[in-house]
């Protein structure tokens, strides 16, 4: 996962604008997803490629499981249910 800072290229800092941006597998192809998460699993995503927005919202504060949306759940329940 790398960070990207929207108008001003990729930047090394981990948190700066608070814009991840990764790549997942699409139908033999990948596309580029960006989001912001909050602490307890809140994401939002955006994947221009597809028009699609997805926003998950959650209370697991503290908890390594509000990582599951973007690591799992988007790769391999949304991804595949999108036409």
């Amino acid at each position: 996962m790398r960070v990207f800072a929207f108008g001003f290229g990729a930047v090394d800092d981990d948190r700066q604008f608070l814009w991840w941006v990764t790549d997942y597998p699409y139908r033999n192809r990948t596309v580029r997803a960006f989001f912001a998460g909050g602490n307890g699993g809140q994401i939002v995503m955006g994947i221009p490629e597809l028009d699609l927005v997805i926003a998950f919202f959650g209370g697991n504060y503290s908890d390594s499981s509000s990582l599951v949306p973007q690591r799992v759940f988007v790769p391999q329940y949304v991804l595949p249910a999108v036409k």
